[in-house]
């Protein structure tokens, strides 16, 4: 039921990136305008999550009509009278990096008012397999949140608090206790990090549980009644929580914390973007919408186009000023105007990525106007580490060469840090 940037998508164009040959990267975003569409065919009102797979198409899980595909133009409905689909209720999923769907089945949503667990399901292609105490050694069926990691694990939440790690063929169960998971997030050091009634907990990748439960944050309160969980592109953990309307930070060593200005109560879904901006859902504050904030929790938009009753469940990126909203409403494509304020001129001119799409290897290459301190990555979908070819280094201006190839078929994102700033471009992996 949420849309964190580990999860989860960043197929996206590179939301809110408005870096062009010549310009800086507009440091601070408003939104002047925005204009919400539904989507019209949708079986249930009640949708719980939305995600964007590798071909643009949007998949969402409804609270009682199953899970819709949604290609710009028409919707595909698969439930229990129509297909294999095991359950109708979807109150998560994720996108793998083989382009698979992972559903989640839970009837109801939230809180204590969670339904009957149904286990887990997968989508490939047209096959539907289907995964409970029945027919595997899934730790239980009441599972609340799903996500994968960069080596292809698969992950659930439960409402028992205990956590489930499936690598294809077994299953291992961990154990952080203290209530249901509410939330999951894989991070591209291999860490799993949970989020749940006490807090926040993580699983190393080593297995390790280390809980983080009721800690004190000074004058931001406590990281406790967590929501949702995201890391972002530092590795730090952002945390949302019903006990305030604050983000709560994780740097590896300290938690702080940041005012999420114009909500009135505790912050819900929580979803992280290329470009280093936060989105974040509501269900159950005041007012009901959503925000967007920089890591440094400078407010940019508080946006309730559908409403003060909406509940918020997911929020997409996309391409451009698109994004997607799954809700108590309906799954909605919004649409919006954003004007920036601007730095100084850009160090970097003409970042590029050539052939694209390519078969076998790119060229990215760039030219800095400068001296700059450079860090150029390539992320997955799941906005996973698939290269590092530059760390945080000292470069010369002039033009600058590399060589990426060594990854399956689909769509990665060129990410380069140029003294603090970010730009990315899409790059297109063919068969």
């Amino acid at each position: 039921m949420k849309t964190n940037y580990n999860k989860r998508n960043l197929v996206a164009d590179g939301l809110l990136c408005f870096a062009t040959l010549g310009m800086s990267l507009l440091l601070s975003l408003q939104v002047s305008a925005q204009t919400f569409t539904a989507v019209s065919g949708m079986p249930d009102p009640y949708v719980f999550c939305v995600q964007i797979d590798g071909s643009g198409n949007k998949w969402a899980g409804t609270k009682t009509g199953g899970l819709v595909k949604y290609d710009n133009n028409t919707v595909t409905v698969y439930n229990t009278s129509n297909s294999s689909i095991p359950f109708n209720s979807v109150s998560d999923l994720v996108i793998d990096g083989s382009n698979n769907i992972w559903i989640a089945g839970y009837g109801g949503l939230g809180g204590c008012n969670w339904g009957t667990g149904m286990g887990i399901a997968k989508l490939s292609g047209s096959t539907w397999t289907s995964y409970n105490t029945g027919n595997s050694t899934i730790p239980n069926d009441s599972v609340t949140c799903i996500t994968a990691d960069k080596n292809g694990n698969i992950w659930i939440g439960l409402k028992n608090g205990k956590v489930g790690k499936f690598n294809g063929s077994s299953w291992t169960t961990y154990s952080p206790n203290w209530g249901d998971i509410r939330d999951i997030a894989a991070a591209p050091n291999g860490d799993v990090w949970v989020a749940n009634f006490g807090g926040c907990a993580m699983i190393s990748s080593g297995g390790t549980v280390t809980t983080h439960y009721n800690v004190n944050v000074g004058g931001g309160g406590f990281v406790s009644q967590a929501v949702s969980v995201v890391i972002d592109a530092s590795g730090d953990v952002n945390m949302t929580s019903w006990m305030g309307s604050r983000r709560y930070i994780y740097n590896g060593t300290n938690w702080s914390s940041v005012a999420v200005q114009g909500y009135t109560t505790g912050c819900g879904n929580i979803t992280y973007d290329v470009n280093g901006d936060f989105w974040m859902g509501n269900s159950s504050g005041n007012p009901n919408g959503f925000f967007v904030q920089n890591h440094a929790g400078t407010a940019t938009g508080n946006f309730t186009g559908l409403g003060s009753t909406a509940n918020i469940y997911g929020i997409a990126p996309e391409s451009g000023n698109i994004r997607w909203v799954a809700s108590s409403t309906g799954l909605w494509k919004m649409t919006g105007t954003f004007t920036g304020i601007s730095s100084n001129v850009a160090d970097v001119t003409n970042l590029k990525s050539y052939p694209n799409p390519f078969g076998g290897n790119t060229n990215i290459a760039y030219t800095l106007n400068g001296n700059a301190t450079i860090s150029l990555e390539v992320v997955n979908a799941l906005g996973q580490r698939m290269a590092l070819l530059v760390n945080n280094q000292e470069q010369a201006a002039g033009n600058h060469q590399y060589t990426f190839g060594d990854c399956a078929p689909g769509i990665y994102f060129v990410k380069m840090s140029i003294d603090g700033q970010i730009i990315t471009d899409k790059i297109i992996k063919t068969e």
